[in-house]
């Protein structure tokens, strides 16, 4: 069905685009007969081909102009915003949608058929420089020739990636009728945008889906650290986003700033920003679109940000960060509760740490006489980024998962990938034992993601020193635990190597000021084990249902 937001204009720019396909089939098929009909045929090919390109450059301009009517369309069902917002579509995008609909195939329909012309017509090329001299092609030589394809297919296949990672986006608004839509991994769910009104960055969009489940207890999942919302729908035999969902929550997960298709800002960020502006926002959002007050749950970094912000970080008239009473209470009255999964922002060891010993050490050689390298080099360097990404981006990773024809071309690509999933490396993050090998191939392929050189240095200092603080070191939010009032479940897992179950229940949890805190240590576990692997979805659902109160935790559980 038509979106109804734009009636007749997508269908006329459809029309458009399949006549200008139609139109560079036939100069195609037409190129390739007077080839073989005609002994000098070059500067008629030559002609073609600028047609080809002529006709590309149009279906390029269609194709954006499709693309921005599918962004804003999905901006305004996800009733973010009263108004269009103006969407700023790059043309290389309209480029890459037509390369991977039509004209990627088209042209190299074109070049094949020159080449084999070049070898065949008008007698078979008995010497290379023979064949050179029958692939001139209007003024240009056959080098040339050959030079230009190899730049060419080279700017083709960067428009093919691209098209490629824009083409489930502008088929799904094609497809859409304003009913849930299917994800990446084939599951049934809503989108949404969050806008956040940030001092720093002006207005940032968060995105993220919400299985079809709503009328329900809301509950929000947040990710950790260098990690996107995927993390709570990893797998499509089963993710603990859809097990929550079919045990009484209307489930919204939330990809932080910077991840997935969420902005990044117009400057760097850090956890005080993800406090102060992103976390309200996100839970005054909720709240406004399901009339409840939500639960939150955040995972490593994602409940560090909301302990922080629960505390009541905000930034008087100069900019400085203080401590809120005000926003202490809005904040947490905003919430049922807060549940909180291997979340320690003192980052305190009660065993030897190797990750502290790093942090505070470096890369030391000779019994410490000689430092290789020391992590505050590599923040020196990070700080003239804005934001720190996966080598391989997400928008690629993603992409290879869906499109075998990708996955074909980049198989070199391919094989990193898989190969780096199964290293031994990863073991500080999972117990390897728990989790299957397709759990840990879709982790690094779907939810490893960027972050920003300001977080890095909080959590730098925080394992140095053994205590969170504000980036510009105003707040020491170790502190301040006892302002925590609201209902708190905390998490922490035995196998945890970056939040030590001992310290966090004596260090914070112990300090907590709510009269109804619960402490779990689930035994055997590591750091994401529990989104890995779906045995473990009971845990999280009874971390869940210890925060609200007893009527709520019949409902939830019916």
């Amino acid at each position: 069905m038509t979106p109804e937001l734009y009636p007749g204009r997508v269908a006329h720019v459809l029309r458009s685009i399949r006549t200008l396909e139609v139109m560079a089939t036939i100069v195609l098929a037409l190129t390739i007969f007077i080839s073989y009909s005609s002994v000098d045929a070059s500067t008629h090919v030559f002609i073609s081909f600028l047609v080809l390109l002529v006709l590309h450059a149009f279906a390029a301009r269609s194709h954006s102009e499709l693309a921005v009517m599918a962004r804003r369309t999905r901006i305004l069902r996800s009733g973010t915003f009263a108004e269009e917002k103006n969407i700023d579509i790059p043309l290389r995008v309209g480029a890459g949608l037509a390369v991977r609909r039509a004209f990627f195939v088209l042209l190299l329909f074109f070049d094949v058929s020159w080449l084999s012309h070049a070898y065949l017509y008008p007698q078979s090329a008995e010497s290379f420089h023979q064949f050179l001299d029958q692939l001139a092609f209007g003024p240009v030589s056959g080098w040339g020739f050959l030079v230009f394809t190899l730049f060419f297919w080279g700017a083709y296949g960067y428009l093919f990636v691209v098209g490629t990672y824009s083409k489930a986006e502008t088929d799904e608004f094609i497809r859409s009728d304003g009913c849930p839509t299917e994800d990446a991994t084939g599951r049934r769910t809503r989108e949404f945008w969050i806008p956040v009104e940030s001092l720093a960055s002006g207005t940032v969009l968060l995105q993220g889906f919400r299985p079809a489940n709503g009328g329900k207890k809301p509950l929000i999942l947040f990710p950790g650290f260098f990690q996107n919302g995927f993390v709570y729908d990893l797998e499509k035999s089963g993710s603990l986003a859809e097990y929550l969902g079919a045990h009484g929550f209307d489930v919204w997960v939330v990809h932080s700033r910077g991840t997935a298709h969420s902005e990044r800002g117009r400057n760097a960020a850090s956890l005080d920003d993800y406090a102060i502006d992103d976390i309200p926002a996100i839970i005054q959002f909720v709240r406004r679109r399901t009339g409840k007050k939500p639960v939150f749950l955040g995972h490593s970094q994602g409940g560090i940000s909301a302990i922080l912000s629960l505390m009541g970080p905000v930034r008087d008239k100069n900019g400085s960060l203080v401590l809120s009473a005000g926003a202490q209470r809005t904040r947490q009255n905003a919430l049922e509760g807060l549940v909180t999964i291997g979340s320690f922002p003192d980052f305190q060891f009660s065993k030897k740490s190797r990750l502290q010993i790093f942090v505070r050490n470096g890369i030391q050689l000779f019994g410490g006489s000689i430092t290789v390298f020391r992590p505050e080099w590599a923040m020196n360097i990070l700080d003239l980024l804005r934001f720190v990404p996966m080598p391989i981006s997400f928008n690629f990773r993603a992409s290879l998962l869906l499109d075998h024809t990708l996955r074909t071309i980049a198989f070199p690509i391919v094989w990193l990938l898989n190969f780096a999933s199964g290293l031994s490396a990863w073991e500080f993050l999972y117990h390897r034992p728990d989790v299957s090998k397709t759990s840990e191939k879709m982790l690094l392929y779907r939810t490893v993601d960027g972050t920003f050189p300001g977080i890095l240095r909080q959590f730098a200092s925080a394992i140095s020193e053994n205590a969170m603080k504000s980036l510009d070191g105003t707040i020491n939010y170790s502190g301040g635990y006892h302002r925590l009032r609201l209902p708190c479940s905390i998490v922490a897992m035995e196998r945890d190597t970056l939040a030590d179950p001992v310290m966090m229940k004596r260090c914070m949890f112990a300090k907590i000021g709510s009269q109804r805190k619960h402490f779990t240590e689930w035994k055997g576990l590591g750091h994401e084990d529990h989104f890995m692997n779906p045995k473990y979805f009971p845990l999280v659902l009874k971390a869940v249902l210890k925060v609200p109160g007893r009527a709520a935790r019949r409902r939830a559980g019916r």
